[in-house]
């Protein structure tokens, strides 16, 4: 949720049938073709960075997905970038996304700094999902009993919070 409690909708009536912009990584992992061309369109039609970090960061995870990890890295600095002016919460949900992305590129050092800069700032539940992707990170340099304590910690977030979505990743 935004600062100040308000969900942002972009105006455009194709994206409002789509739902909130907040949707929109999440569903980058299971459409990304479909969701590129959707963050696409928002990051044309706004300049509102609340919405520019989530529709760039959507399109960060869809190229990623469609195997194009340098340009991905590109437009995840950019959402980087826009959720700069929204508060540490926004901030390290991309920066994680980031340090998942610059691992897929082999640069597991600079992912773990960015993973781990993005876990300094959250809380609560985005907390959970920065380890969450830490802990993946974590099992691929071999790093298995740090990669568990990650995910206990996760889980126990998740189930407190009724995130089952999460949990179950």
């Amino acid at each position: 949720m935004p600062p100040g409690g308000k969900k942002h909708n972009v105006s455009s009536a194709e994206v409002a049938r789509e739902g909130p912009v907040e949707d929109l990584p999440l569903r980058a992992l299971s459409r990304p073709r479909d969701t590129a061309r959707m963050a696409e369109r928002i990051l044309a039609a706004s300049r509102d960075p609340y919405v520019r970090s989530y529709a760039g960061q959507a399109l960060g995870i869809a190229t990623r997905e469609m195997g194009d990890v340098a340009q991905a890295v590109r437009y995840l600095r950019a959402a980087l970038a826009a959720a700069a002016s929204c508060g540490d919460e926004r901030r390290a949900d991309v920066q994680a996304s980031l340090g998942i992305t610059l691992a897929c590129a082999g640069r597991s050092k600079d992912a773990l700094r960015q993973l781990d800069a993005a876990l300094s700032k959250a809380s609560g539940v985005t907390a959970a999902r920065v380890r969450l992707r830490r802990g993946n990170l974590l099992v691929i340099l071999g790093r298995t009993n740090d990669a568990i304590d990650e995910y206990r910690r996760a889980v126990r977030t998740f189930r407190a919070a009724g995130d089952g979505l999460w949990e179950a990743r």
